[in-house]
């Protein structure tokens, strides 16, 4: 299994493993590393019959380093009843061992999923949730996350448990959904210069040495912030200096999720 689209990989090595342990029993499901595998070590793992069970499935994440004559043995070494299932997203093609396994095994590739097709997906994941989402408010899900269906979908959980049942608008997706990849400092930059009071003349505009500074003098702290002085963000959302300072936590809160599924997945795989 392989492609750009890590979503979908996801999912479909959770519906591999899930249901062959329900079926075939856990005990007969096994995942290994593949960067670290040998294949005197796979061998000891694919070339046995299965536990009190009809098959037994071998998931290995990531295609090792085998040579072709290796990767060309696979087909005699492994056991009938046993599924030898390869996942890695970008494997190197450019590998003897890689083009071999390409041409002996069925592959199933994962594209990133684009147009009216992610479209359809994020209408039916709403639907799923029990909700559903209006057309100016999808394009601007797609134009602020963008169309990895990894990072949409976290947002699509967001935005039905908010809308409780009712249809998600444009505003729902303006207040709730992060920003995705370098849209991230590009709209941290907009709300800055929304907030950012103006120019200012004489003096005001001036350090000591007689150079205009970008930083009034006069700070404003919360709400003390004079409306006159305030953007158009600002103006309809007083409390528009909180965003600026809470995207840097979000972030991080984000990452650390990332960080803490992928050592997971490496425990797991160990």
């Amino acid at each position: 299994m392989t492609g750009v689209n890590g979503y979908q990989i996801s999912e479909e090595r959770h519906r591999w493993i899930s249901g062959f342990r329900e079926k075939h029993g856990a005990e007969n499901c096994s995942r290994i590393a593949g960067a670290t595998i040998t294949y005197p070590l796979l061998l000891d793992e694919i070339a046995v019959l299965p536990f009190t069970a009809q098959k037994r499935l071998v998931v290995v994440e990531g295609v090792p380093a085998f040579e072709k004559e290796e990767m060309e043995r696979l087909p005699k070494d492994i056991h009938p009843d046993v599924l030898l299932l390869f996942i890695d997203g970008s494997p190197d093609r450019r590998r003897s061992g890689i083009k071999a396994l390409l041409t002996l095994a069925e592959v199933r590739d994962c594209p990133e999923l684009l147009g009216s097709a992610l479209e359809a997906w994020i209408r039916d994941m709403f639907a799923k949730e029990g909700t559903s989402i209006l057309p100016q408010a999808l394009r601007a899900l797609l134009g602020t996350a963008g169309n990895e269906q990894i990072i949409l979908i976290q947002e699509i959980y967001k935005l039905a448990l908010h809308s409780m049942g009712k249809p998600v608008t444009e505003a729902d997706v303006e207040m709730l959904v992060l920003p995705a990849g370098e849209r991230n400092i590009w709209q941290l930059m907009d709300l800055l210069a929304e907030g950012d009071p103006g120019p200012r003349r004489g003096k005001e505009a001036t350090g000591s040495t007689g150079h205009a500074v970008g930083v009034p003098r006069r700070k404003f702290v919360g709400n003390d912030v004079p409306a006159r002085r305030q953007g158009p963000r600002a103006a309809r959302h007083p409390s528009w200096h909180r965003r600026v300072h809470g995207f840097r936590a979000t972030l991080r809160r984000q990452r650390l999720v990332r960080e803490s599924d992928a050592s997971i997945d490496r425990a797991v795989g160990t």
